[in-house]
């Protein structure tokens, strides 16, 4: 089995207005930075804050290089790195004037391309992305095309020719359709990512499970099930709030896609390239290990004459992937304890050099992106950036209905053509230098293409409401039609095609099931009845829009032809029928009121939105287009899409109150906010009908972000239920639930997962501590070492806090708070420091250079996470601060391999007392223990952490009690 990387680099044109000298240009990072230091409070992100984290600085400049070299004992390790052409830009503009940028940074990068693997290739692929961040499949492929070549010759300015440019391509989030691959063909890339995640849901196996415990997205629809029956799946649960399940060693083997152009019939084809949604998730957020998680179990489907190639792709720049652990730790971890495990670290180039995709290996890739998306988790309709359009109450209404994440395409739609008409009115033909770079003979074409594009940054429309997002795109795309529109003058031939947006549809499932965040995380089945909707623009006006229809006539888009894919069709399909669509202006404006929303600038133009409803099939296979003409007599028609419409009729699905389903109980029936429910589990009838352990996912409000935890459950004999006692939010007004055996299996009530309507409670008493990373009050200190550290400790109930000083960057020190219920062993201390340490029950830790902040379990692996909290800020009177669940912690570990219990297990057994410790250790592997700063403090001086240094703390607090009750 193969192994390699890919690291995701990127940060915006935070404001893409005109900057304040000349030649016309947009603002790069330090003219925006500038601005901001001047006053100006846009935008409402502070740049220099976000361009300021060290490592930010490091990722950005020098230590992608620095990790690969730690790697180069493997004949073929290697990684690939995207960094996105704003980010290049940005780094470009901060070098010599914010602290922390050099000028030569590239430097680095250039050297690491050097590196070469036992074939020839580069050792880090600089590969191809697009210029802006921009969501390829929702833009116009003049639009796609413009990026890619920017993207390209961004890198050739920066990188060099030697080695040549990359053939390899990262989509923006991963989200990919087919109906790229001729743009990407022609712009010489040759492979592409892809989430593995939309090869297996192609498959006519896929075992789908919808909720937290499978697909928290819309169900696959049957027309992109074209992929044979794969047989073996693994599954994994992840902290994002899904389980992505991939067929092995299918969809951890490079394949081919094709898509044909519906005109000609001419087909294209490109390499797709899987990445493993669920190991690169944990290895984004955690030290992967060579054998963690289900490495074992998937590589037992390998094929050692094509062997799977497993790719972790992440951000390279955020959370625990971000810091120097990651990179200058964990990478070299795993790659130099790969061999031993199975497995061969190399990278794409090469592993596709030395294992050819065959030729005719083609394969179905649906739509969407990866499950790091919060609230999308690889919808295949991109749902995070484009929600369904909403009536006034809520409700989807594809008709007559707006959102605002769907009004930045219709945006985006008018500024495109207005932009590309001026081009074809000019006669002209752009020069990508400068469009990418305008100096003072850039024309008004060039430059409104440069300020179109740099609007383009998907992340406004994914972070939405917040601050000024929902306006920044709209500054950039007003002064490119402004250029546009000096061009647009008189009487002019325009014989540019209207611009389309690609076709969407509502229901996504017509006539099935439905689920994820548009149905409010609940199954529900709608008619056969579909509405198809787009957006459509033309400088000359649109004359009509018509929706294009026929009937596949056995059922079954067969990969063996291509008569679906063509606009003329063939035997295998019937002919074409038409709707008219019926039009209006899209609303640029704040239609429902929403108190976030801050619309202080509003475009210039925006597109029309056109609708029409198919009616009256069932059971059937249907491919559609649009149809756009304007009113000079030009046609475009938007690629064929397809749909398999089922038979079942229209239902309001599973919701509140248990969700339809018996298994799952609450005590009190109606819990109240702020406290204590128990819930309880019956597994007759079920998917884990006689577990001999049982997990409960539970969270709150529709499982809202930050809300989810896993907590094990005790078996009552005499209820004959599995039980637990979880305490709710003052905030909670619905409590969510699932369950699973601890081995993979779930039950989520068929997809509808449990509900339960939490009523309100008295207001909550003011808390005894705030994690923010802010000191308590001193009253709270326990032990105290002068100028060292000092050590806060409280208990709650079961719940335990604690907290050190933040730790420092000069000197570099790295912070850990130890405890454990028994002080009679030593081992080697955590995270590579040298000397050793009590044996620990959990720690704390802070590192230096990057301020990350973890709880670690006894073994040194972040699994605590659903019980404890932390926090940490650097700086003076600053602390690193958390809390964790004493009664999780000390729960009894079940025996997997057990019978059902005969009667109630025990709770867990909290130590009346527990030992803690706060020390600093210099941030380096090997560094050793500080004895002058630690507290308690030390005994010996020497660099270990012995019994004595502990602090003994009573794990309780007094409780007077005052009122019971049984139920």
């Amino acid at each position: 089995m193969r192994t390699t990387y890919v690291w995701h680099l990127h940060q915006p044109i935070y404001f893409n207005t005109q900057r304040g000298y000349a030649p016309d240009h947009y603002e790069a990072a330090w003219d925006t930075i500038q601005a901001q230091w001047g006053g100006r409070t846009h935008p409402s992100d502070s740049v220099s804050t976000i361009f300021g984290v060290d490592d930010r600085k490091a990722a950005y400049q020098y230590r992608p290089k620095d990790s690969v070299q730690t790697i180069l004992g493997q004949p073929d390790a290697g990684v690939q790195v995207q960094m996105s052409g704003a980010l290049i830009e940005n780094v470009n503009s901060l070098s010599n004037n914010l602290s922390g940028y050099y000028s030569g940074w590239q430097g680095s990068f250039q050297t690491a391309r050097g590196w070469q693997t036992s074939g020839g290739k580069p050792r880090m692929d600089m590969v191809n992305f697009t210029y802006h961040h921009s969501l390829a499949p929702l833009h116009t492929q003049k639009t796609f095309e413009w990026e890619l070549r920017l993207h390209k010759r961004q890198m050739e300015l920066n990188w060099g020719n030697s080695p040549g440019q990359s053939q390899g391509y990262f989509p923006t989030e991963m989200c990919f359709a087919p109906y790229l691959i001729p743009t990407l063909k022609a712009q010489g890339i040759n492979w592409t990512i892809v989430s593995g995640n939309h090869l297996s849901r192609a498959c006519s196996d896929f075992p789908l499970v919808l909720g937290s415990g499978g697909e928290n997205c819309e169900p696959p629809n049957k027309a992109d099930i074209l992929n044979p029956a794969q047989t073996n799946y693994y599954r994994q649960q992840i902290s994002r709030g899904c389980a992505p399940c991939n067929a092995a060693p299918f969809a951890y083997t490079p394949h081919r896609a094709r898509y044909v152009d519906p005109n000609s019939g001419t087909a294209n084809d490109i390499v797709i390239v899987p990445s493993a949604m669920e190991f690169s998730w944990i290895d984004g957020y955690q030290c992967f290990g060579a054998n963690d998680g289900g490495l074992a179990s998937v590589r037992g489907f390998n094929n050692p004459s094509r062997p799977m190639l497993l790719v972790l792709s992440h951000d390279g720049d955020n959370a625990f992937a971000g810091g120097y652990s990651y990179y200058m730790e964990c990478v070299n971890q795993f790659a130099n304890n790969a061999p031993a495990n199975g497995m061969r670290p190399s990278t794409v180039e090469q592993y596709l050099l030395d294992y050819p995709v065959p030729a005719n290996d083609y394969v179905h890739v649906e739509t969407g992106g990866w499950v790091n998306a919060d609230g999308d988790f690889g919808s295949p309709t991109y749902i995070n950036w484009l929600y369904p359009l909403l009536n006034s109450s809520g409700q989807p209404d594809p008709v007559n209905g707006w959102h605002e994440k769907s009004r930045e395409y219709a945006m985006f739609l008018a500024a495109e053509n207005r932009v590309r008409t001026a081009e074809q009115v000019s006669g002209s033909t752009p020069s990508v230098d400068q469009v990418l770079n305008p100096n003072g003979s850039a024309s008004l074409v060039e430059r409104a293409w440069h300020y179109y594009l740099g609007a383009l940054d998907s992340g406004n429309v994914y972070y939405g409401t917040p601050g000024d997002m929902e306006t920044r795109s709209t500054v950039g795309i007003n002064h490119a039609v402004n250029r546009a529109d000096q061009v647009l003058v008189g009487n002019f031939s325009d014989t540019t095609p209207p611009s389309v947006f690609i076709p969407q549809r509502w229901p996504y499932n017509p006539g099935e099931v439905n689920f994820g965040v548009s149905t409010q995380y609940t199954q529900k089945t709608y008619g056969p009845d579909f509405t198809v909707w787009t957006f459509a623009y033309d400088v000359s006006g649109v004359a009509g829009a018509v929706l294009k229809w026929r009937v596949d006539n056995d059922g079954t888009n067969s990969l063996a032809t291509d008569d679906n894919e063509k606009y003329a069709g063939g035997s295998d399909v019937g002919a074409w029928q038409s709707l008219a669509m019926a039009g209006r202006l899209y609303p640029s404006g704040n239609v429902y009121n929403k108190g976030e929303l801050d619309y202080y600038v509003l475009p210039t133009y925006i597109s029309n939105h056109y609708s029409a409803t198919i009616t009256g099939q069932a059971s059937k296979l249907i491919d559609y287009y649009v149809e756009v003409t304007d009113t000079q007599g030009n046609i475009e028609k938007t690629p064929i899409q397809h749909v398999y419409v089922g038979d079942k009729t229209g239902s309001g699905g599973g919701g509140g109150g248990g969700g339809g389903g018996t298994r799952a109980s609450v005590v009190p029936a109606t819990p109240t906010a702020g406290q204590q429910a128990m819930i309880q589990y019956d597994p007759v009838g079920g998917p884990i009908a006689g577990a001999a352990a049982v997990n409960v996912h539970w969270g709150v409000n529709n499982w809202a972000s930050g809300t989810v935890a896993d907590t094990g459950m005790t078996w009552n004999a005499s209820a004959a239920k599995w039980q637990t006692t979880v305490t709710l939010s003052a905030s909670a007004t619905q409590l969510d639930m699932v369950f699973n055996n601890n081995a993979g299996t779930w039950d989520n009530n068929s997809g509808q997962d449990w509900h339960f309507t939490v009523q309100a409670g008295a207001p909550p008493p003011a808390p005894l501590w705030t994690i923010d990373g802010t000191a308590e009050s001193n009253s709270y200190i326990r032990a105290n070492n002068g100028s060292g550290l000092k050590l806060w400790a409280m208990a709650n109930g079961n719940t335990f806090y604690v907290a050190t000083q933040a730790s420092t960057t000069s000197p570099a020190r790295d912070h850990f708070i130890f405890l454990t219920s028994s002080t009679a062993a030593l081992r080697s201390a955590p995270w590579a420091k040298g000397g050793q340490t009590v044996a620990w029950d959990a720690f704390l830790a802070n590192e230096s250079t990057n301020n990350f902040i973890g709880w670690f379990d006894s073994t040194g692996g972040q699994t605590l996470n659903s019980f404890t909290t932390k926090a940490s800020v650097q700086g003076t009177d600053k602390v690193m601060e958390g809390t964790i669940d004493l009664q999780q912690l000390y729960a009894p570990k079940p025996n997997l391999g057990a019978a059902l219990p005969s009667a109630p297990v025990k709770a867990a057994a909290v130590p009346a007392v527990v030992y803690v410790a706060a020390i600093e250790y210099g941030t380096n592997d090997g560094d050793s223990l500080v004895p002058s700063t630690q507290v308690p403090a030390t005994v010996d001086s020497n660099t270990n952490l012995n019994s004595p240094e502990m602090a003994s703390l009573s794990s309780t607090i007094p409780v007077e009690l005052t009122d019971f009750r049984v139920e």
